[in-house]
């Protein structure tokens, strides 16, 4: 019996611990509920006010600027390199040297020719001297057969003899004229062993070394043109070939500066990647950078006029394009149509000149939905 009444004493104790418990979490939650909810900070935003203008509709590519002559110095004949006299960066002036080669092979050829030419050049002088001799032969006979002192017989042998004499000097002259280009041909690919600059540049690679052979069409030398003219190339798509003609104002930039140019070629074959080619040339080389620098090339396609807000005022989504305007200190998307634009101002319409609307990263932008309080920063401090 007593076993018993220990046990239900201890069954009261566990129960009252219990209910006392739950009667605790049943007060906290009250008391928790008549405290006031804490208030929403309202989020930061910055502004801008759209006005009415003109936008300069754009698109932007990477373009390339070069000299426009460039060459490609290799020999014209096969020989070892003794000699080059430039590296990347000097400067040349047209004929001065740049390379030279082997021409101990050569020089022999052209003294063998040389020695060959003073060989029939008295071989003429000989043949001319028999001439003149039969010449004065033959007339002594023509004056004798006109007199009738000799035969019809001996004239005609005199006159053969005159034409042999004839023909040998005609030879002659023949030969040392053939002679006399062979030495100038062999003189000549000599030259070719002393390659020079054809205008004044600037070496932008070297591609051998003393030791090397040298064989036609292989470069030496890379050679841009200086004070010729300079040229930007761009790629464009095919599709933009449309927009983009001879003509076309261009914005040039290095990321500092920018400078207006034209279109003055369009390539009239896609390149190699099916990509069309815009050709910009300029007098001088852009913003003074080295030949190969990539420049920011913008196209102006078309002028847009209507109310204008920074690019970073502009949402885009799945569901078209809106901005983001402050009244009463809560934000309201209001949808746009985009009229046109470039990499920092939109033409929209949907909104009235003189509209503040938000401005900062699109994903922070979105998140500014219809009734969210906000909080107006100029210059770094909060506004009421």
């Amino acid at each position: 019996m007593a076993k018993v009444s220990k046990k239900w004493l201890v069954g009261v104790i566990a129960l009252l611990i219990v209910v006392v418990a739950a009667g605790l979490v049943v007060k906290k939650k009250q008391d928790l509920a008549g405290l006031a909810k804490p208030a929403v900070r309202p989020t930061p935003v910055q502004l801008a006010e759209s006005y009415s203008g003109t936008v300069p509709v754009t698109v932007h590519y990477l373009g390339k600027a070069d000299s426009l002559v460039t060459a490609d110095i290799s020999a014209r004949i096969t020989s070892n390199i003794l000699a080059i006299h430039l590296r990347e960066g000097d400067t040349v002036k047209a004929g001065q040297l740049m390379a030279e080669l082997d021409d101990a092979t050569l020089s022999n050829k052209v003294r063998a020719a040389s020695a060959d030419q003073r060989g029939s050049a008295s071989t003429l002088a000989a043949t001319e001297s028999s001439y003149n001799t039969q010449k004065a032969s033959f007339d002594r006979d023509e004056y004798l057969y006109q007199s009738k002192a000799i035969s019809q017989e001996a004239y005609e042998h005199a006159k053969s003899a005159l034409d042999m004499a004839e023909s040998q000097v005609k030879a002659a002259r023949e030969r040392v004229a053939l002679l006399s280009q062979n030495r100038e041909a062999a003189a000549t690919e000599q030259s070719y062993t002393r390659l020079v600059a054809p205008f004044d540049g600037i070496v932008v690679k070297r591609s051998a070394e003393p030791g090397d052979i040298a064989v036609p069409g292989k470069s030496l030398l890379t050679l841009q043109g200086m004070n010729q003219g300079y040229k930007v190339i761009v790629q464009v798509p095919q599709e933009q070939t449309r927009n983009i003609i001879v003509g076309t104002q261009a914005l040039i930039s290095d990321g500092n500066g920018k400078m207006e140019a034209v279109v003055t070629k369009i390539y009239p074959a896609l390149a190699a990647n099916s990509l069309a080619t815009a050709e910009i040339r300029l007098d001088n080389m852009p913003f003074q950078l080295p030949p190969g620098s990539t420049l920011g090339v913008d196209f102006i396609l078309q002028n847009v006029q209507g109310v204008v807000v920074p690019t970073t005022a502009v949402v885009k989504n799945t569901t078209g394009a809106f901005v983001i305007t402050v009244t009463g200190g809560t934000a309201h998307p209001v949808p746009v149509d985009i009229l046109g634009e470039n990499d920092k101002q939109v033409v929209v319409s949907g909104i009235e000149a003189g509209t503040s609307v938000a401005v900062g990263q699109e994903n922070q932008l979105m998140k500014l939905m219809d009734g969210i309080p906000v909080m107006v920063v100029v210059d770094g401090s909060e506004q009421p």
